[in-house]
């Protein structure tokens, strides 16, 4: 009868392998662009940063709007804005209208894991510029920064 403690051996361990991800060829080429990551969710940050830094962007996260506001208020420059639903302090739709009403110009790009077509209509209503399903749709993301870049 085998232990319950017996270590499992590393033929019999499941594999780890890290899903391949093919992803759009895309540089900055004219300018360099700064985006949020607004997600309170610090896996999905990381992720979404790793993404925008691949492709020459840089992403500073957050898990809150009022932190994205202060900066944004502070003088920091954002040419895309990425952002969650769900947030610590607010809902994500509330923030981008206050974001627009604070008269942020810079592209919006709404990544949410709810996947009911009214959340999407929510965000565009909001002010919002694109709604994407998570996960991120790459060429939707590069075509937005292509726009941001002059490409």
């Amino acid at each position: 009868m085998a232990s319950e403690s017996a270590p499992v051996t590393s033929a019999a361990a499941p594999s780890r392998r890290r899903p391949s991800v093919e992803l759009p060829e895309f540089k900055l080429k004219n300018k360099q662009l700064n985006a949020f990551v607004v997600d309170e969710h610090e896996f999905s940050c990381k992720i979404e940063k790793a993404f925008l830094g691949y492709f020459g962007v840089r992403a500073e996260t957050m898990g809150s709007a009022a932190k994205a506001m202060e900066l944004i208020r502070g003088g920091q420059s954002v040419d895309l804005i990425l952002i969650e639903k769900f947030l610590e302090d607010m809902d994500g739709i509330e923030a981008t209208k206050q974001l627009r009403a604070m008269g942020v110009t810079c592209k919006i790009m709404a990544v949410c894991c709810y996947p009911f077509e009214e959340v999407g209509e929510q965000f565009l209503a909001a002010g919002a510029d694109i709604y994407n399903e998570k996960p991120l749709d790459f060429e939707k993301l590069v075509e937005v920064l292509k726009e941001l870049d002059g490409q």
